[in-house]
């Protein structure tokens, strides 16, 4: 290992810092653990000045942790994580009109019952909804029809299609 640093992340707020930077304005809906690891995540958020107005804190509970390892030479990355069960909103912590306040609806496929919820809330209310899917898995179909924009690896690809077909996917995935 040559080096190792520590980051609060996740693909959601990642992308909100990334949008608050470029001058969007921003809200996390969403869990902290109550951690050292869920206070940097929640203070980190807040000093970029994303909203967490409807964010909430579960008490005696620590936060999802990643390790990422990067292989320098081709770049390939391995992910080991772990997140709290506890950590997923239940359906009376989601407010329909938190969820359809903004523009764009953007979601990751935690949770799925209350993702599929929350855009199924956003596409009624014409709320842009964009879905950054690691593997497909329950609910994908649904997901994928609710969505305007998907970002997804190719390992989704090939494992959506089970096939190593781009352009089917692509079609797949569109359909």
């Amino acid at each position: 290992m040559r080096r190792y640093f520590q980051q609060p992340g996740g693909q959601v707020p990642t992308a909100l810092v990334a949008l608050q930077r470029w001058g969007m304005r921003t809200a996390y809906v969403g869990l902290f653990g109550d951690d050292e690891g869920g206070r940097l995540q929640r203070s980190t958020l807040q000093r970029e000045g994303v909203d967490l107005s409807a964010a909430r804190q579960r008490t005696g509970l620590s936060s999802h942790v990643s390790v990422i390892l990067v292989d320098e030479i081709s770049g390939e990355r391995s992910i080991l994580w772990h997140r709290p069960e506890e950590l997923a909103l239940q359906p009376d912590e989601l407010d329909p009109d938190v969820i359809t306040a903004g523009r764009v609806l953007f979601t990751d496929g935690e949770d799925i019952d209350i993702t599929l919820q929350a855009a199924r809330w956003a596409k009624k209310a014409g709320v842009a909804v964009v879905l950054d899917l690691d593997l497909p898995g329950r609910h994908s179909d649904e997901m994928l029809s609710l969505s305007d924009v998907v970002v997804v690896p190719t390992t989704f690809i090939d494992q959506f299609a089970k096939s190593g077909n781009v352009r089917l996917a692509v079609r797949l995935i569109s359909r």
